[in-house]
């Protein structure tokens, strides 16, 4: 990713974002990898400085309510998983992951000061928080959350979407918390608690113009949307389609152009 700086910086890009892997497990998010970041938040707080001496601004992906099977998270605070009528946990298709319960006090407060550690501790300018499980999720049964009813976990959802947005802008209020359902539709009733929403990894240049276009009607013509990745256009050059609609134009792309597994999010 520090290879790719000077190039976003060249292109006159103004954010750069961290994507996923940073993070020791899915839902260890206060356990950054050692494997690329040896000395942990010191070397997290120092590729910050780095973005921001390029002047940028840093954002960090996350994926909130999932927490993979192994992990310390789950291990530790196994109390917030969501569980169906029988008492099992609820799985996360494609991510391999169990739902966390976004009704339940506690998860609300640990991803509020997860929030607070990104932005305050770490430096982060803001969060880029992703996945395709973030519109809704099913009645929740786990007795230890003493819901009122099993829907209290989806008619809480936007609860969790605002400590989210609150824990971060409580910090910094210009913090931009981008919230990308992951190629899913978008959910109005979070929206009054995200600051940008991107075109979830879009198919085409249509998809990109029209998902714009259709949040823009509902959250303002003035909101922030992002076309997503300029490659996911057609034609993998589209930029127009994003400036088209009044949408914060994005690409993502290694600099110098190497193979690579994962490419870094500029």
């Amino acid at each position: 990713m520090r290879a790719t700086l000077p190039k976003a910086q060249e292109l006159g890009l103004k954010w750069a974002v961290l994507d996923d892997g940073w993070q020791r497990q899915t839902g260890d998010w206060f356990d950054i990898d050692l494997k690329k970041f040896p000395r942990g938040e010191e070397d997290m707080k120092a590729l910050v400085a780095d973005i921001h001496a390029r002047g940028m601004k840093a954002r960090l992906w996350i994926a909130p309510l999932a927490v993979a099977p192994g992990s310390d998270e789950l291990h530790e605070h196994a109390d917030l998983l969501l569980l169906d009528q029988n008492g099992a946990p609820q799985m996360i298709t494609w991510w391999n992951c169990l739902y966390l319960c976004p009704g339940a006090k506690g998860t609300q407060e640990r991803t509020a000061a997860m929030f607070r550690k990104i932005i305050k501790d770490w430096g982060f300018d803001g969060v880029k928080v992703d996945g395709q499980h973030l519109n809704g999720v099913a009645p929740c049964f786990n007795p230890k959350h003493q819901h009122a009813k099993p829907e209290h976990s989806y008619e809480h959802m936007a609860d969790f979407y605002r400590a989210m947005f609150e824990a971060a802008h409580a910090v910094n209020p210009e913090a931009v918390v981008e919230v990308c359902p992951c190629g899913t539709s978008y959910a109005f009733h979070n929206m009054p608690w995200i600051d940008q929403a991107p075109a979830s990894d879009p198919l085409s240049s249509w998809q990109v113009r029209h998902k714009g276009k259709a949040l823009k009607a509902q959250m303002g013509r003035w909101s922030a949307y992002a076309g997503d990745h300029v490659e996911l256009s057609t034609g993998g050059m589209d930029f127009a389609s994003a400036v088209g609609v009044g949408g914060v134009v994005s690409t993502k792309f290694t600099w110098p152009r190497i193979r690579s597994r994962r490419t870094p999010s500029c």
